[in-house]
């Protein structure tokens, strides 16, 4: 599920109001900021239960998007604090720490930024030129290196919790 969501009330296949609906009976910690041409009641209404962010009128302002997408950001890091890992691992988003039953078990910034990579995209496949592009950056991702750096994390987590899938990349099972 995306963190953020800016969609159109008025869309091809299905209205925003039941695309909005839909996002919200999967959770809330979705934003979801409406982007739109209407101002009529007849719009706004429905979207009263609907715990969206913000509705903005087109055409944007800059400055008024900007914190708009703030404010997502202030309200998404409240959620991201501590991420639940089986057999009593946690993730703490904010202090870049992995703990076992409290016990600290320390993080080289490649592995953070690969397992938040992986956390952030939990319901699919992480691409090896993901990978490449936001954990490597700018340096060269090697076979080596990639393979070193998933050992390495394989021992500080639990069991079967990262998986290769040959030749496409990395999932969190």
């Amino acid at each position: 599920m995306p963190d953020i969501i800016i969609t159109d009330l008025e869309m091809p296949v299905m209205g925003g109001v039941d695309f909005i609906k839909t996002v919200r009976n999967k959770g809330m910690q979705t934003c979801i900021v409406v982007l739109t041409a209407h101002t009529s009641n007849e719009y706004l209404f429905p979207l009263i239960d609907t715990h969206i962010e913000q509705y903005i009128v087109k055409p944007i302002n800059f400055e008024k998007m900007i914190g708009v997408l703030n404010r997502c950001y202030n309200r998404l890091s409240q959620y991201k604090q501590e991420q639940a890992l089986p057999d009593g691992y946690k993730y703490d988003w904010n202090k870049k720490a992995l703990t076992f039953h409290g016990d600290f078990i320390p993080l080289t910034k490649k592995e953070i930024a690969f397992l938040e990579l992986l956390f952030n995209n939990a319901h699919r496949i992480v691409t090896y030129n993901e990978l490449q592009e936001h954990v490597w950056q700018d340096s060269v991702m090697t076979d080596n290196a990639i393979r070193s750096l998933v050992k390495n994390l394989r021992h500080k987590l639990p069991r079967d919790i990262i998986t290769n899938l040959s030749g496409i990349g990395y999932k969190l099972e």
